[in-house]
């Protein structure tokens, strides 16, 4: 802050530190919000009836019911980024069979077992 001569007050220098912090502060909340910090990465087979899975799509459930929906390929695998939490996994053209699966902020082999309703 500035006073001049006039007693008039200048906040030229406010105004300027309160703009980048609120930019920065700004860039942080969008950052935040579009990737989890915590996520972790949750890869391993998926299985239906003993065979592998081959070139499917599945479906994550959490609580919440946020969906992600991971490919497997060709040998069965699958690899995804997911919030720690609890999920529910299904095929997508046979959502009567479940498993659940269970993603934390390290790295975790979940392999996926549709074999049951």
């Amino acid at each position: 802050m500035i006073i001049r001569a006039n007693n008039e007050i200048s906040s030229t220098g406010v105004q300027r530190s309160g703009r980048l912090f609120f930019s920065l502060a700004l860039m942080g909340i969008c950052l935040w919000g579009t990737t989890p910090a915590c996520a972790g990465m949750v890869s391993g087979e998926v299985r239906e009836n003993g065979q592998y899975l081959r070139d499917s799509r599945i479906e994550l459930k959490d609580s919440m019911n946020n969906r992600f929906i991971v490919r497997t390929d060709k040998s069965g695998q699958y690899r995804v980024n997911l919030p720690p939490g609890i999920y529910r996994a299904n095929n997508i053209k046979d959502k009567r069979k479940r498993a659940l699966i269970q993603s934390s902020p390290q790295p975790s082999q979940q392999n996926i077992d549709l074999g049951r309703r």
